[in-house]
């Protein structure tokens, strides 16, 4: 397919990876990826989605695949403007599928699939999309509190993903004007998360005191900080030291 694509041979190309997607390769991502490439260059736009789509049909959980699909409809987006709206097929509408099922929209077997994706798998895949969705709708889109929304119910769902709160408070962070109390909020989140793991509220607590080192103004809010600070210490360090209970049985002599 190389060297019928170097000799401008589009057609015979495609026409050996559609082969190879088919029958022989059912399997590679990079085949499906390479196929959908070469479609796209010849504004297949459908075409390419429908073979990464198909793809995701019966092999589930490539992100390989799924970083192409987004790939292809943010470059089709900016390509043609008013096409998103009447393909229905849209960026947010597969970052949403992707954050909400672990697949792509319009994959067929979506039932089945779904019951192949391991809990940890789906909410590993919903917290990475979440993570980019959200930087998407920052940077391209300008809709920075729908982003936050997006990030504060990845955490909801994924509360012990350390990336998830880092993404939150940028967001907060890269605001203009900074919004100060809503930066606090933000940490306050995952400090106060009950089911948030104690050696990540500390890490974020330390992160917290660094911060308004930098960007605070009330020298109360540091004394504040930190003396929260402490008291997750002492208890990260109590824990630490508590006994490990076993179930072991001794034997009377």
């Amino acid at each position: 397919a190389d060297f019928r694509e170097s000799r401008g041979e589009t057609e015979l190309a495609v026409g050996i990876l559609e082969r190879a997607n088919q029958i022989h390769c059912k399997q590679s991502a990079n085949v499906a990826i390479n196929l959908a490439s070469l479609l796209e260059l010849q504004d297949q736009y459908e075409a390419a989605l429908g073979i990464l789509t198909s793809f995701d049909s019966h092999t589930v959980g490539n992100l390989m695949i799924y970083n192409r699909y987004i790939a292809i409809l943010k470059r089709r987006e900016i390509k043609y403007p008013r096409m998103e709206r009447n393909e229905g097929k849209s960026v947010g509408e597969a970052y949403e599928s992707l954050i909400r099922d672990g697949l792509l929209p319009y994959s067929s077997n979506r039932v089945t699939n779904a019951k192949r994706i391991t809990e940890n798998t789906r909410r590993s895949i919903s917290s990475y999309y979440s993570m980019h969705y959200a930087r998407y709708l920052r940077k391209v889109k300008g809709r920075t509190k729908v982003a936050m929304k997006v990030m504060k119910t990845a955490i909801v769902a994924d509360p012990s993903n350390e990336g998830l709160y880092h993404a939150l408070i940028d967001l907060h962070y890269d605001s203009i004007p900074l919004d100060i109390e809503s930066i606090k909020d933000a940490f306050e989140q995952c400090i106060n998360g009950s089911k948030t793991p104690l050696s990540l509220k500390v890490r974020i607590s330390q992160w917290r005191i660094e911060l308004f080192e930098e960007i605070g103004s009330d020298p109360k809010d540091i004394r504040q900080f930190t003396s929260i600070h402490k008291e997750l210490l002492m208890k990260k360090k109590e824990k630490d030291f508590e006994p490990i209970e076993t179930n072991e049985v001794k034997e009377e002599v």
